[in-house]
């Protein structure tokens, strides 16, 4: 509804990047930081981009064309 091109979140499980069927929003976690989930993933029809489920961040670079992420 608003033009919005990323969902950025915080968890404290894992790190993501999830490309909805549904949507061409992206949707990124970072927050491995903590407990992992040992291998605990249900498959969807997401397209998962991206995802490790052990201790680790996120960084990124913004600018007005385009967002590099490096987990």
């Amino acid at each position: 509804a608003h033009g919005v091109d990323m969902y950025l979140n915080g968890h404290d499980h894992c790190l993501q990047r999830i490309s909805s069927v549904d949507s061409p929003v992206e949707f990124v976690t970072s927050g491995g930081g903590s407990k992992a989930w040992a291998g605990k993933f249900k498959a969807t029809t997401d397209k998962m981009e991206f995802l490790y489920d052990g201790q680790g961040f996120l960084s990124m670079e913004l600018t007005a064309a385009e967002a590099r992420l490096a987990f």
